[in-house]
């Protein structure tokens, strides 16, 4: 009884140690996660306005006097 006893403790040690040992091992071709890349950009804003002069402010030696669209 007492070799039963000494068997049965060591196989129980066993079953509880080598799944342990093997959540802690790592594997040796293991792969380090990649950092995904982020593209690079930038926004600027680009001022497309212009200034046109209002009819009264154009100049009296002007002779010629702004169209309404049709």
């Amino acid at each position: 009884m007492n070799r039963l006893a000494k068997y049965l403790s060591v196989y129980l040690v066993a079953i509880l140690v080598v799944p342990t040992l093997l959540l802690f091992a790592k594997p040796i071709d293991a792969q380090t996660i990649p950092k995904p890349s982020v593209p690079k950009f930038s926004v600027s804003f680009v001022d497309q306005s212009y200034d046109v002069q209002a009819p009264s402010q154009q100049s009296a030696s002007s002779s010629k006097t702004p169209k309404e669209p049709p």
